[in-house]
């Protein structure tokens, strides 16, 4: 048979780099040190504005390999008001006294520091919440006796995508998501008697939540190419939102260390979602 290009995830990365890279390189240009609360809440909301976009324009490019019934979903009011009230809401209001007490700083004094700082605070975040709030909290939600604290956000099953992922209680918004970057702050100020975070690990890890959200299971979730293609936690988030009671974390860190457990949970999407998603760089035409 045939192969081709796998065009869409090949797109899929280059787009999501582009907008995530340039957006970096953006804000060291305007901010140097300097970074001001209202400059922090407009920034958020234009990245997560693209975001929005992305799925969008992932629809139009390849609706052939999206799931049908994510590509049928249409925008309900209710969307737009969980996405007003997280986004320009409580989200930027919190990052908003955050700048503003400089507990969320913006330090930018070398590209290597910058990438040290960042990365290391990113992944800091990212799997000290997957290890405590998503897999001990997030398991607990989804037992009979507290699944009230989060029913909200699994109202939205297989057609889970960007526009209706914001569906929260607010509490489980804290309590799942924003806890992150205050795990940042306790370590930081115990280990370099500073509390603080990047504004740029805080924009990093918000944007992997999001994506892992995406209807685009190519989209680049670590904004690095190496580490989206051995590990795919868009593709797990996706199958706990279709399965309710299994995939609770989002690290993906099976696909790296047990056999053959990403091919299995890539044959599971593919039959649940009925794609024909695949991680290889050829595919048949």
């Amino acid at each position: 048979m045939a192969k081709k290009l796998n065009t869409p995830m090949i797109v899929t990365q280059a787009i999501d780099l582009f907008v995530l890279y340039s957006f970096t390189a953006a804000n060291i240009y305007w901010l140097g040190n300097n970074i001001t609360p209202l400059y922090s809440v407009i920034s958020f909301n234009l990245i997560l504005l693209s975001l929005l976009f992305h799925d969008h324009l992932y629809c139009i490019l390849f609706p052939s390999q999206i799931a049908k019934i994510k590509t049928d979903y249409k925008v309900t009011w209710e969307d737009i008001y969980y996405y007003s009230k997280f986004i320009p809401g409580i989200y930027s209001l919190t990052l908003f006294f955050l700048v503003k007490w400089n507990i969320i700083d913006f330090e930018y004094k070398n590209l290597f520091s910058f990438i040290v700082r960042t990365s290391f605070e990113y992944w800091l975040m990212y799997l000290f919440k997957d290890f405590t709030t998503m897999k001990f909290l997030h398991a607990i939600m989804h037992t009979p006796r507290w699944y009230h604290t989060h029913e909200v956000h699994h109202k939205i099953g297989a057609n889970i995508q960007i526009i209706n992922a914001f569906h929260f209680d607010t509490l489980d918004v804290f309590l799942e998501n924003l806890i992150g970057p205050f795990i940042v702050i306790i370590f930081n100020y115990f280990t370099y008697g500073t509390l603080t975070v990047h504004f740029m690990s805080f924009i990093f890890i918000v944007w992997s939540d999001v994506l892992a959200h995406s209807l685009n299971p190519y989209s680049a979730l670590f904004g690095n190419p190496i580490v989206d293609y051995l590990m795919k936690p868009n593709v797990e988030h996706n199958l706990h939102h279709m399965l309710i009671n299994q995939y609770f974390m989002l690290n993906s860190l099976e696909h790296l260390f047990v056999k053959g457990k990403m091919d299995r949970d890539l044959a599971l999407y593919n039959k649940v979602c009925d794609t024909k998603f695949s991680t290889n760089l050829y595919i048949d035409a």
